[in-house]
């Protein structure tokens, strides 16, 4: 017999709503998606900043410390010549304008021609459930490809996903991660 030695990863269990059961083995969930290959400012848990809301760590906190060793003229000057007392409150404000750029572009991107509401759908990637019990994945606009709803040529910006288009409207900063990619 082979042994690998294989631990599991075991993932928080989270709690999630039936919005609808359609028949014995199809449910509609409410569930929290974690749109994969960006990051947008965090309004809560911000190891980065704060310790309470409007509150800027001080820079003697180890995590900051590492940041001011080194010579003149490296990034710790940098640092703490742009380290402000309103540092958290002006990060916290940046989060909740990226999520309202967010509601924006759902709205936009999710209202037919005629007016009427298309359904998003959620691209999961390689890995389906992160630490927090979320799932891992972009977020795009469900098109039926009916004549009322009809499905836009391949490079058409309306084919972007949402985390796409959180990047370009500026409100996210992208990073890759190769197994993660559609």
């Amino acid at each position: 017999m082979v042994a690998f030695n294989f631990m599991p990863v075991g993932r928080p269990l989270k709690e999630d709503v039936f919005l609808e059961i359609t028949d014995g083995d199809i449910a509609t969930i409410q569930a929290d998606v974690r749109m994969v290959s960006i990051d947008t400012p965090e309004k809560e848990r911000m190891s980065a900043l704060p310790r309470w809301p409007g509150q800027t760590r001080p820079l003697q906190d180890p995590p900051a410390r590492r940041h001011l060793q080194g010579p003149a003229g490296t990034p710790k000057d940098c640092l703490v010549a742009r380290h402000a007392p309103d540092a958290a409150a002006r990060h916290i404000a940046a989060s909740h304008r990226a999520a309202d750029a967010l509601k924006d572009i759902k709205a936009r991107r999710l209202t037919k021609p005629d007016g009427s509401q298309r359904k998003a759908r959620t691209i999961a990637t390689g890995e389906l459930i992160e630490s927090n019990g979320r799932i891992l994945g972009y977020l795009v606009p469900w098109f039926t490809g009916s004549a009322s709803d009809p499905l836009p040529p391949p490079t058409h910006p309306d084919r972007r996903t949402f985390n796409l288009d959180m990047v370009a409207a500026g409100w996210a900063a992208t990073f890759v991660i190769f197994s993660a990619s559609p």
